[in-house]
């Protein structure tokens, strides 16, 4: 629900600033105002030095609450109805001609700021449901956390993106990704996707992991999954590879204290399944993953080995990640290695490589080490 406004004629009141004030004209962006709040709302915004304190009250409440919904319609018929001046209200009395003239214009000052407030509330909230990009999202984030990390893919192959949790993202041709450094892996896991990129999410059961691409939100503990999220809000896809993948609307998007829940709610999508969703929010779910859907590498291994080289292990991890693995494949030629993956990030993987082979790695400008001697 948008917030609701009457205006009523009072004479002007001295600006106040306090958390109570605050505290009254957010309950109206909410809706949640009685008439005879909405009376001390309409009286405290006839004094010009107020509307300083609205805005800014109103930009943080519109940071908070991107997805809410406004009823344009309905909003604009009650502010016109209010601008009316039904002569069952307050008329004043005693007033000189001079004082009424000069309170008629400021009312009138004060009713156009809300007919102009409130339309940019319908038009920001309201059509906002249906256009949500990747740049608005990292705006709406930056201005929350007030800083923001990014990475594009120039590069004409996959681009491997390690999270600070660990978690593994190969970004496709074009795409880009970003998160907040300052509340990534808090209380919550959260990234922005334009273009199309494959998650290996480390499992946390304790931190979601959410991915916002255009209309979709992506909920997960750990797994790996695929979301291709076309520039320019047009229709968006998710692959689950394995595990388990909770997928909302923006325009359905629960409360944070839900989404930061470790539980999997909304539309559940299982192992092999695939969900698209229109720029009309259409979704559809489809239990079978289309094989030309399935083009990278990772896409299509499954990380199990039985008894198998490490270096033909290690080969095929290169190839899976497009990433660059310098080892001693004289040292590792009589290796074998049983091992079944699955669906742990890139570094979890190595971890549990090298410690079969009793070995280690490191990590450096997106290229790999590893440091052994050997098996006999």
């Amino acid at each position: 629900m948008g917030a609701i406004w009457v205006v009523f004629y009072f004479t002007a009141e001295p600006p106040m600033k306090t958390q109570t004030t605050k505290n009254l004209i957010t309950d109206s962006f909410n809706g949640n105002t009685s008439s005879i709040q909405q009376k001390m709302i309409a009286r405290w915004l006839v004094t010009p030095e107020n509307e300083e304190a609205y805005y800014e009250y109103l930009d943080e409440w519109e940071s908070q609450y991107p997805q809410c919904e406004v009823d344009p319609s309905a909003a604009l018929q009650h502010i016109k109805s209010n601008m009316e001046m039904p002569q069952n209200r307050y008329v004043p009395s005693k007033d000189t001609a001079a004082n009424t003239r000069w309170r008629t214009a400021s009312l009138w000052l004060v009713a156009a700021s809300i007919v102009l407030v409130s339309s940019w509330l319908i038009w920001n909230n309201f059509s906002g449901v249906s256009t949500i990009t990747y740049e608005k999202l990292v705006q709406e984030s930056k201005t929350q956390t007030g800083d923001m990390y990014e990475k594009e893919n120039l590069k004409q192959k996959a681009l491997l993106v390690n999270l600070p949790d660990g978690s593994s993202v190969l970004l496709q041709p074009k795409a880009r990704l970003s998160y907040s450094p300052s509340k990534f892996n808090r209380d919550i896991r959260e990234v922005m996707l334009s273009g199309e990129a494959f998650f290996e999410v480390k499992k946390d059961k304790e931190k979601p992991f959410i991915v916002y691409a255009n209309n979709l939100v992506a909920k997960v503990l750990g797994t790996s999954f695929t979301v291709k999220a076309t520039a320019g809000n047009g229709k968006t896809e998710l692959f689950v590879k394995t595990g388990k993948v909770s997928i909302f609307t923006q325009k359905n998007l629960p409360k944070n204290h839900d989404l930061v829940s470790t539980k999997l709610e909304g539309t559940v999508l299982q192992q092999n399944q695939q969900v698209a969703l229109e720029k009309n929010d259409k979704v559809t779910v489809k239990n079978t993953i289309e094989s030309e859907q399935l083009s990278l590498p990772i896409q299509q291994l499954t990380f199990s080995f039985d008894d198998v080289s490490a270096v033909t292990v290690l080969e095929q991890l290169k190839t899976a990640y497009n990433i660059q693995i310098y080892y001693d494949r004289l040292r590792l030629k009589n290796c074998m290695l049983t091992a079944h993956l699955l669906d742990e990030p890139l570094l979890e993987k190595l971890k549990m490589v090298c410690f079969a082979l009793d070995a280690s790695f490191e990590e450096k400008d997106g290229e790999i080490t590893i440091k052994t001697t050997g098996c006999r």
